[in-house]
């Protein structure tokens, strides 16, 4: 991160916005601690990633729109694949933009996604601003504060580890249940 740190965070965030698989996530997370041990401005990193993001997620946007279907296929997104896509952009686009930079698969594919469906431009475009704003100052933010305190949260987390270990075996019980519970149903619904 020493020699490319910004550059690097910033075209992996805009690699990943055309489709393309990069560590967009993991090295804005390695550039905000490079920030917490002030090697790098986060401000700066913030600004400069966001910017990726969105430029990314455009060009992306472009590319579907221009390369229609045929895009998807060369990304080898499978038929049934394609077909979720669709219905979950024309369902709730809008949100999907906001909230798929958090999901990888749909952090590459949501700006293609989008175009492919002819979202309208004005709309695309306030939901990719806002989205890598919340993508970016999240992951950077909460990286840098983690990364400068990470003392007092191992602290924390060893005063506390009986609590946070019984956390997280009721958290595994209650996804258990839930993903048991919805594969009864989809069985039930197909009989």
């Amino acid at each position: 991160m020493d020699r490319y740190g910004y550059g690097a965070a910033v075209g992996a965030a805009m690699l990943e916005g055309v489709g393309i698989p990069a560590p967009g996530q993991t090295l804005l997370m390695a550039a905000a601690v490079e920030a917490a041990h002030g090697r790098m401005n986060l401000y700066w990193l913030l600004i400069l990633v966001t910017a990726g993001a969105v430029a990314g997620n455009s060009a992306g946007y472009a590319v579907g729109r221009w390369g229609g279907r045929a895009v998807l296929g060369k990304l080898r997104v499978n038929t049934q694949r394609q077909q979720y896509l669709d219905d979950l952009f024309r369902r709730r686009g809008g949100i999907v933009i906001l909230f798929a930079r958090f999901l990888d698969g749909l952090r590459q594919l949501n700006g293609i996604v989008a175009g492919i469906l002819t979202m309208p431009w004005g709309s695309f475009t306030a939901y990719n601003v806002a989205g890598a704003l919340l993508w970016t100052c999240s992951w950077g933010v909460g990286t840098y504060m983690l990364g400068r305190d990470i003392h007092v949260f191992a602290a924390l987390f060893l005063r506390h580890r009986r609590l946070f270990l019984a956390l997280g075996v009721i958290a595994f019980g209650c996804l258990l249940v839930y993903l048991l519970g919805s594969r009864r149903v989809r069985r039930s619904r197909r009989t």
